[in-house]
């Protein structure tokens, strides 16, 4: 297959438990690598880039209260 990944294998995982406060986040998605870049330059004491692979994945550290999930917004129609 080569050292390319499909669009399928381009994912990202969050991981987190009830235990500790912090949060993994491993993805190939370009705009999400380009905003954790972003924050771990701007506040490395808060986002942590942890590991790179030769794919263009990446994994980063941050606090499990930055993974946010919001529910839909209202319409205006």
């Amino acid at each position: 297959m080569g050292n390319k990944l499909t669009l399928e294998e381009q994912e990202t995982i969050i991981l987190y438990d009830n235990k500790n406060k912090e949060a993994e986040v491993y993805t190939h998605h370009k705009t999400l690598i380009k905003k954790l870049d972003k924050l771990c330059t701007s506040h490395p004491e808060i986002f942590q880039l942890t590991a790179e692979n030769d794919l263009g994945g990446k994994t980063y550290k941050l606090p499990k209260r930055y993974v946010k999930i919001n529910a839909p917004r209202k319409s205006n129609t």
